[in-house]
């Protein structure tokens, strides 16, 4: 017989961090420095599904992005499509090959991002006729800045999660 038996990782760090990430996003920035806030939910949502891919699937990115859309009262589908999307090739691209070291991780966090800022320039344009506007780049550059700091404090947590289980 086995010894070793599957132990349920605590659920709690993946709901608390992404109920605080959802949060901040209602905090009220500059316009300045709103300029490079990163969307903390996608980097949040790239941590779990890189770390704990049978923790976070297609459901709850789907779940997420719309609540994030009713949250910030923006058309209804756009994020959880980006979510969704993000998640897929993550579970069945990146999880597949768990050999990658942090800085290869880091290019895919920035592809993601920048399919993240394309989806909100196409969504903007075709449904309001928005031009562009190049400051969105800011927030690409707002997110590889948070990355490595978001992935020690989320490792700490979850880190923790597991000693207190135990």
């Amino acid at each position: 017989m086995n010894s070793q038996h599957y132990v349920p990782q605590p659920g709690w760090p993946i709901h608390l961090s992404l109920v605080l990430a959802l949060l901040s996003g209602l905090l009220p920035v500059k316009e300045s420095i709103a300029e490079f806030m990163p969307n903390l939910v996608l980097l949040v949502i790239v941590y779990w599904a890189l770390y704990r891919p049978e923790s976070v699937g297609l459901g709850w990115a789907w779940l997420i992005g719309l609540v994030q859309d009713l949250i910030m009262a923006n058309l209804i589908g756009h994020h959880a499509l980006v979510y969704v999307t993000v998640v897929f090739l993550i579970k069945y691209a990146l999880v597949k090959n768990k050999n990658y070291a942090f800085f290869d991780y880091m290019s895919w966090l920035i592809a993601f991002v920048i399919l993240d800022l394309l989806f909100a320039i196409v969504l903007n344009w075709s449904v309001q006729q928005i031009s562009p506007q190049w400051s969105l780049v800011y927030s690409v550059l707002g997110s590889i800045l948070i990355w490595p700091w978001l992935y020690a404090l989320l490792s700490i947590v979850e880190a923790l999660a597991a000693q207190i289980q135990n």
